[in-house]
């Protein structure tokens, strides 16, 4: 987490997957998990609904694929299956 010292806060995450097919494989499992998906909204809800989260403390949100710029003969045969993923938050405290 980064203070942007602007009263937000920047958090960036990266997630390896072992292939675009793992990724879409775990995405629709959690957005599968009815139990997951009703703390979700209950958090939400006790937080003032997802509008209000949204337009109150989230800023900026990004979810990006990070394709690599080396090529693939300097690595081993598993690099070039390997899906990463970023993201990024920005949100301010109230």
């Amino acid at each position: 987490m980064k203070d942007k010292k602007d009263g937000t806060f920047e958090i960036f995450a990266i997630w390896e997957y072992d292939s675009s097919e793992h990724y879409v494989e775990i995405d629709i499992n959690v957005r599968n998990d009815w139990d997951n998906a009703k703390r979700v909204q209950d958090w939400y809800e006790s937080n003032g609904g997802c509008d209000r989260v949204f337009t109150a403390y989230i800023v900026d949100v990004k979810n990006e694929k990070i394709i690599s710029t080396v090529e693939d003969t300097f690595h081993d045969e598993s690099f070039k299956y390997t899906l990463y993923c970023q993201g990024v938050l920005v949100f301010r405290l109230i």
